[in-house]
This record gives C-alpha cells, structure tokens and sequence, in this order.
C-alpha cells in the first residue's frame, strides 16, 4: 500500500465518524457528541477516554447551545486531535501486522501489555504502519508508549489540522467556559481574524445555565479581538502598546486578560514574524520590536504577577520569566544563553520543513541531513553565522537535487564557537518526510 493511502485518512469526515464510538467505564453504550469528545480529548491526560469528563462537557454545551442560538451550529472541529497513529518498526511482529494478524479489542500484537482497542493496521513494504483504533485516544501518550519500544523506529500521531468554525473549553472554579468562534486563522503572538462567542456555564438547583459573557458580541458585525481563554493561542493585535500589555498584566479585571497579557508577550522573542499573512500585520511589528527592546520592562511587570492573586496567572508568569532566562541579557538582539537545536516544523512533512538554530555567539557551523543507515543525504549550510536564531529549509531532496523517499531522517547541527574555548557542539533530531 503507498504512503499517500495513509494520508488520504486525515480527513475531517473520516476523524469525526472515528470519534463517534466511545464505552463508559462499564462498557455500556455512553451517547456522548462528537464535540464532547473531541473536547474531552484535548482536556484529559490519560490514554482512554474520560467519559465522566466527556458526558460533563456534553451536558454544559446542551446549556451553552439551549442559551445562546447563535452557538448552536457550531461544531468542534477534531483539529489537533487524531485517532491514528503512525509507526515505523523492524520489530518480529511487523511480520504478523502486515498479514492482519491482530487480536482487535485485544491487545496489539507487540505485547505492551495494554488493551487500547486497536482494530485496524495497514502498513507499506518499508515497515509503516498506520494503527487506527475502535475508540479515541490519546495519541500523544500512547505514542509515548511505541518510542519506548526498541524495536520501533517512529511513532507519532497521524495529525488533522484546518481552520473553520471551533469550541474550546476549560473549566475553572466550578465555571465551564466555552469559546464559540467562526473565521480562520490563529497564530500565537499574532493576528486572528475570527468572531468570538465566550460562553459560561454553571449549575444552578434547577441544572446548568449557560451565559453569554459578552452580549456585545452577540451579533458580531465584524471580527473582534478582545480575548482568549485558552492555551495557547494568543492574539496580542489587541494591544496598542507594551505599556498597555504591561498595565494589562498588572491591572486587567479578569485573570483571563492578565494571563493572556503574559502568554503572549514572551513568544514575542521567539517569532520574528505572525503566523497569519492575510491581515494587515504592521500593528504585530511594532509590538515585537517595542518589547524586544525593553525586556527589563518586561521582566519588571512578570515579576509583579508572581505575586497575583490568581495561581494560573502565577504560574504563567514563571513559565515566561523560566522562558526569557535561556535567552542572554545582550541588547538591542535576543541570543540564547546556549546552543541548540529545535524540532523541525512541520513534522511531518512535505514537502519541505524547516529547522531553527540557537547560537549564543558567532559560530562556525554545519547542518546536514542523514538517512537511517547513516548515510549523508545533503548539507544545509557550512560556514560561520553571527548569534542568534537561524532557520533553515530542506526541501526534501538530496545533493544532486533528486527528491529522496518517505521515511525518517536525521539532521545534525555542529557548532564550534570563535569568541570562547567551548568546544564543539552537537545535537540531532529525527524527523518524517511523508509523500
């Protein structure tokens, strides 16, 4: 079977039917919406589903939609959640799962010792298999589980993505919050152009009562910044300037705003640029380039919020000073305190990704890409680079220009710097190349 077969699944129709067979912990037929789980999903920690959790949400989204019409045909898109999982392995029983030899409902065929359900692998020549299952899971854990094993070489979940209509969800204080929203585009530290339905639901004696947080947002006539409940997503074109980011961190009502304030004002040193191309981003520049130039300022106002009454807006805010520390105290540029190699995004890919580079000083450098076997496919770059944040591109072809395979990858950074006796640094990571 090709690799474009396993691809050919990540549609949102094939997720959302997946999605809608689900058993309580009594195994007994839970009617649970597609929405719930899909909510659920993203909320919980565990493996198998949380039907206690998921029948809870399902009962605050019948309130959210019985109190406000405009909510009712919006649907949680199964964005970044997946019920495949996809794994490359040399192990004894790839054999048995390329003739169908699997206990479905059982156990899978490589003894981890776990009952998830697995009903269905479809794998390639080359040892990829694609995993589904007759329940959702978390794939993130479970995939955790396979990069364990010896024998397997990949292991991840085989990711939807896509904008359109969504909810979001968190429950804080005995209050389920519910975010509506309709448009496209999301982008953390950048511009969303959406309209937003924020949705409260608690229990009363009579059941639960949904209410909408903003009756100004009723009848958007146009999209509208004004906030986000979850992480971590954060559109920040809302502020006009630092210091209203920094009057928002220590000021702000509502610990949504202040935490908001500061989730998004750390990722500003880490993008140079919004993720969205499609609104008019100039207002995102000023912010970036505002705030880069005056991180003590910054780290003034994230040491004031370690003292908020609200613990998520503490915590926040030590998760961002945490974060700003592996950055060097050198101004007016930001440069990592240390060398390293980030993850390529996207991962996978095709048919091209690209991997971020931190120099803490002026470097001579290399970037190449490896096969399995070891052997060197192509060099990205050789030669010296000043400090700071570098990105660069594979294409997914070799040195003679020919596009190479599916399959994993490696890519090496090594790194020797010219001002200080460091030695030389080296770091690879893998990644996935799918056709």
């Amino acid at each position: 079977m090709k690799r474009r077969t396993f691809l050919g699944i990540c549609r949102k129709s094939a997720i959302a039917y997946a999605l809608l067979s689900v058993f309580s912990s009594n195994q007994s037929r839970a009617q649970i919406s597609t929405d719930a789980i899909v909510l659920t999903l993203r909320a919980q920690s565990g493996i198998h589903l949380d039907t206690l959790m998921a029948l809870e949400i399902d009962s605050g989204l019948v309130a959210a939609r019985n109190n406000v019409d405009t909510v009712r045909s919006i649907h949680a898109f199964p964005d970044y959640v997946s019920t495949h999982l996809l794994v490359k392995t040399n192990a004894t029983w790839a054999e048995a799962w390329h003739q169908g030899n699997i206990h479905t409902g059982e156990r899978y065929i490589d003894s981890l010792g776990e009952e998830y359900g697995l009903n269905n692998v479809q794998g390639d020549p080359l040892n990829w298999f694609l995993l589904s299952f007759s329940a959702p899971k978390q794939m993130r854990r479970l995939a955790l589980l396979y990069k364990n094993h010896p024998d397997v070489i990949y292991a991840e979940p085989n990711w939807y993505m896509g904008d359109g209509d969504r909810i979001q969800y968190f429950k804080k204080d005995n209050v389920q919050h519910f975010v509506f929203s309709r448009g496209w585009g999301d982008c953390p530290a950048g511009c969303i152009s959406r309209f937003n339905w924020y949705v409260s639901v608690i229990r009363s004696d009579t059941g639960r009562i949904g209410q909408l947080e903003d009756q100004v947002l009723l009848n958007n006539p146009a999209p509208y910044f004004y906030r986000w409940n979850i992480p971590s997503t954060y559109s920040m074109t809302m502020f006009s300037s630092l210091a209203s980011i920094v009057d928002t961190i220590n000021s702000a009502q509502d610990w949504w705003i202040r935490r908001h304030a500061i989730e998004g004002t750390w990722r500003f040193y880490f993008r140079n640029s919004p993720w969205s191309s499609h609104d008019d981003n100039s207002q995102w520049y000023l912010l970036r380039d505002e705030i880069r130039a005056s991180r003590s300022e910054v780290v003034q106002a994230l040491n004031q919020a370690l003292h908020d009454a609200d613990l998520d807006v503490r915590a926040s805010a030590q998760h961002a000073l945490d974060t700003l520390m592996t950055l060097s105290v050198k101004e007016p540029g930001v440069f990592p305190l240390a060398y390293f190699l980030a993850q390529n995004y996207p991962n996978p890919f095709n048919p091209s990704t690209t991997i971020r580079i931190g120099l803490p000083e002026r470097s001579t450098i290399t970037v190449r890409v490896f096969n399995t076997l070891g052997q060197e496919i192509c060099t990205l770059f050789s030669g010296e680079r000043e400090p700071g944040y570098h990105d660069f591109i594979w294409d997914g072809r070799n040195t003679a220009g020919n596009a190479v395979s599916s399959g994993v990858y490696f890519y090496l950074l090594e790194a020797e710097g010219l001002e200080k006796d460091a030695g030389v640094f080296k770091d690879s990571k893998k990644m996935l190349l799918v056709k």
